[in-house]
């Protein structure tokens, strides 16, 4: 039989209404930055909203630390960083971390290394001594640097059979002359064959050093205790020298064309971007956003209009002393003389028009958004001091970020534009191998 059923809500006519929950404004406490007494730089970032804490450490290096022989040590380094300490074997570390519900986790970029643990607020101590150890004292065991390097070597082996991986590293080898952002973070097949465990302990001997990491606490945490107890955890780092990226050497302008064994087409059109300091770093990322976006002039006349590509982006990476700012299409073998015919009158558009001032709003209107939510995060605010910090910005540049976004114009967006743009670009084609060639 069908059920019927009543609700009741017990609520005197004359009581108020439910009062509404009123949006509390974030209250962003000071960001304060102290150098040990080994010459070590930490940052802390108090956030008291919720009780997690976040750690975070750059390490200057990145690619421009390896050579053609070394291509695929820092990649290396940092996956075996987390499996066993002077004290700690890989499984301590694990259930030690894992029974309170905290991580611990290492990377490498173009510009450095990246060592990251997060957990609970009351475990701060016990995080905190893994982390530092796992910094300062990695046992590099040689099963696990066996285990890694096979790993690695089976993710570049598929990557090179990648037409979008193969497009992309070989613009970067063209431009930068297979030297510092030139190489594959991957390494060569030759090149991460030969590494040993004696590379490893070299690396990181030269670049885990007080003058050359910045450490950032990012949670809710109190200052004093937690500058206390981290100087103490850090204390045995040694003092070390800050490492130097060598100079960059560029070459664009060249026309290359790569074959793979497979039924797909890439084109990487690429130009010398900019640093990590630079004044351009700001128009460039509107710029990316823009060629980016769904609305945006390449997937709009490429693939949408032209049906000319199933991918169509633009992404670009700051470097030391250079950078690179790259357009691709995945596209098919038949269609590809079109598809570069097609992005390069866009790229000329761009060059020649910027960003047009009808989508200008919409285009930093997105980027603040991401910029909004990207905030919001404890991770990402301890990853974006520790960098500024390691790039000789102030600690609270993430902060102004909205302010840079907002101060542009078309003029100075289309200015850059043109400058970046105007140039002979490097191109990259990537085809299916010919008959004869299979």
């Amino acid at each position: 039989t069908e059920q019927r059923l009543t609700l009741t809500i017990l609520d005197p006519l004359d009581s108020p209404a439910p009062a509404r929950t009123a949006k509390v404004a974030r209250i962003r406490e000071e960001i304060t930055v102290h150098t040990l007494s080994n010459g070590l730089r930490l940052a802390l970032v108090p956030d008291r909203r919720v009780p997690l804490i976040h750690l975070q450490a750059v390490v200057r290096g990145g690619l421009p630390s390896e050579t053609a022989e070394t291509n695929g040590l820092s990649q290396l380094l940092v996956s075996t960083l987390p499996k066993g300490t002077a004290t700690r074997s890989a499984q301590e570390i694990a259930v030690t971390l894992e029974s309170l519900g905290a991580s611990i986790s290492a990377a490498t970029g173009n510009n450095s290394f990246l060592v990251q643990a997060a957990g609970l607020a009351p475990d701060l101590a016990t995080i905190s001594d893994v982390f530092a150890e796992v910094i300062i004292s990695p046992s590099l065991p040689e099963d696990a640097i066996h285990r890694e390097k096979a790993s690695q070597l089976a993710s570049l082996e598929e990557a090179l059979q990648d037409p979008l991986h193969t497009g992309l590293t070989t613009l970067r080898a063209a431009i930068f002359c297979g030297t510092g952002y030139g190489l594959d973070s991957l390494g060569s097949v030759e090149s991460l064959t030969a590494l040993d465990r004696s590379a490893l302990v070299a690396h990181h001997a030269r670049h885990f050093n007080a003058a050359n990491v910045i450490v950032t606490l990012c949670g809710d945490f109190d200052s004093g205790e937690a500058l206390a107890l981290l100087s103490g955890k850090f204390a045995s780092l040694p003092g070390g020298q800050p490492w130097s990226p060598p100079a960059s050497d560029l070459a664009p302008g060249e026309s290359l064309t790569r074959h793979l064994p497979k039924k797909q087409a890439v084109l990487a059109i690429g130009f010398p971007g900019t640093t990590v300091s630079g004044e351009d770093r700001f128009a460039l990322a509107m710029i990316q956003e823009y060629v980016s976006d769904m609305a945006g002039p390449l997937f709009t006349r490429i693939r949408e209009e032209l049906g000319l590509a199933y991918q169509v982006g633009g992404t670009q990476f700051l470097g030391y002393d250079a950078g690179l700012f790259t357009f691709y299409v995945a596209t098919s073998p038949e269609q590809a003389d079109l598809a570069l015919r097609e992005i390069l009158a866009e790229i000329r558009k761009i060059a020649a028009h910027g960003i047009p001032e009808e989508a200008f709003d919409h285009v930093r209107s997105t980027v603040l958004s991401a910029l909004a939510i990207q905030q919001q995060s404890i991770a990402s605010t301890a990853r974006h001091v520790a960098l500024e910090l390691l790039f000789g910005h102030p600690a609270d540049q993430h902060r102004r970020l909205a302010e840079e976004y907002n101060a542009l114009t078309p003029e100075a967006v289309k200015e850059i534009a043109a400058r970046v743009f105007s140039i002979e670009p490097t191109v990259v084609t990537v085809l299916p191998e010919s008959n004869e060639e299979a």
